[in-house]
């Protein structure tokens, strides 16, 4: 049955994605989307494989189906209750991922991919292969919208593929997991930023809304490090002054206000909340026997001990793990992703003189904001699995950031 099923909804995506080609970005056809789904969906079920040989069902993975199971169950028998599912709390029992979050209703973000894969179970039958499915979708039409925004059919080279071909990308961002959503609300927001550059009106607008939106339900914190380059933009549609200027202009006065807020309101210092986040993290890997336990960053809880660690932590970040600190035989090509990002980095300097490197604001954005998450996992982040996870988005931007160099005065 679960075969069945697969094929004919399969089938139904590929007649649309035929139906609809010519709304593709130039330089995708119909047959590379669908080979690249017919790729995610084997790596996504691999994925799933592979966490029921290591982890035995205890994977996140298992208990997102199981809540995801509860919920469709409870929508099915008691559509009354669908209202309650938008509290804080939810008093049904077995949805404990659902139920314990340190945010609110609107940001949590197992909430929003446990109610969305419960609205896929209505067609899935509750067979794995088919939320793989539906969840590559996802991920694919983000890299659409990525693939568009920064204009990569502007690169003629197959290296512009390359990071869409990422170990991360590939494993993490195909599963059931929030990476395919994260990536789908990273491709509308830069959707919705080109469009501005090119004329704020109704549509643009409306989709930085939307996309404003999605990142609350998904990650808030990849959000806060892109508010200051969309506000950015939206001077540079106005101002046509010099990019790299604005940008690191306004990101350096939000820095400072951070801090200077945190001085003044110890609810908001920067400094203590990470280091508290980084205590928590690193007891919650000690307690739970984490095999991949590396020790991150460590840093006082001040503005300057804090300061002095960044260079620290984006490397940490950006380089670790090494092959030799992970477990798992199938995780250490995601270690050589670094080295990968640093060759593509040498190539656009050795095909281009670093000072006609134009970025688009973007680019520039996508750079940015890779470079503030990866920082900030390097300070918080002491699993290494959790490490190459999160920072799979970060990887993506930059390496497509780093091949757009060579045509971004173009753009």
């Amino acid at each position: 049955m679960e075969i069945i099923l697969f094929i004919l909804q399969f089938s139904l995506i590929t007649f649309c994605i035929f139906k609809w080609k010519n709304y593709l970005p130039a330089g995708i056809s119909a047959i590379v989307c669908i080979m690249y789904l017919v790729l995610k969906c084997i790596c996504g079920y691999g994925y799933y494989l592979l966490c029921v040989h290591y982890y035995s069902g205890s994977a996140d993975l298992f208990q997102c189906m199981h809540e995801v199971a509860v919920i469709n169950k409870t929508i099915r028998m008691q559509p009354e209750l669908i209202p309650d599912l938008f509290n804080r709390f939810v008093p049904i029992v077995g949805l404990e991922q659902w139920n314990n979050s340190s945010y609110n209703i609107f940001y949590n973000d197992n909430r929003t991919l446990i109610f969305l894969n419960s609205l896929i179970m209505f067609i899935s039958g509750g067979f794995i292969s088919i939320h793989v499915l539906w969840m590559n979708v996802i991920s694919i039409a983000g890299f659409l919208f990525i693939y568009d925004a920064l204009n990569l059919n502007k690169q003629k080279s197959v290296i512009r593929f390359l990071p869409f071909l990422f170990p991360t990308v590939l494993i993490f961002g195909s599963s059931v997991m929030k990476e395919p959503l994260l990536l789908f609300a990273i491709g509308f927001m830069l959707k919705s930023l080109k469009l501005l550059l090119i004329n704020i009106n109704g549509r643009s607008l409306t989709m930085l809304v939307i996309s404003i939106l999605l990142f609350l339900l998904i990650k808030i914190y990849f959000l806060i490090f892109m508010i200051p380059g969309i506000i950015a933009i939206f001077i540079l549609n106005k101002k046509k002054w010099n990019i790299s200027k604005v940008f690191f202009t306004v990101y350096i006065l939000f820095f400072i206000l951070i801090l200077i807020t945190g001085e003044i309101n110890s609810s908001f210092n920067l400094p203590e909340k990470l280091c508290g986040q980084q205590l928590n993290n690193i007891r919650n890997a000690v307690f739970s026997g984490a095999q991949t336990y590396i020790s991150p960053v460590l840093f006082a809880p001040t503005i300057s001990s804090f300061m002095k660690r960044i260079p620290e932590a984006f490397a940490f970040g950006f380089l670790r793990p090494f092959p030799w600190e992970l477990k798992e035989w199938w995780m250490i090509p995601v270690s050589l992703e670094p080295i990968v990002v640093l060759l593509i980095f040498i190539r656009q300097l050795i095909k281009n003189k670093p000072s006609t490197i134009k970025k688009s604001p973007v680019q520039l954005l996508c750079m940015i904001t890779s470079v503030l998450l990866i920082t900030l996992l390097g300070f918080i982040t002491p699993v290494a699995g959790n490490l190459v996870r999160l920072r799979m988005p970060a990887m993506l931007l930059i390496a497509i950031s780093l091949i757009r160099f060579d045509s971004s005065e173009k753009t």
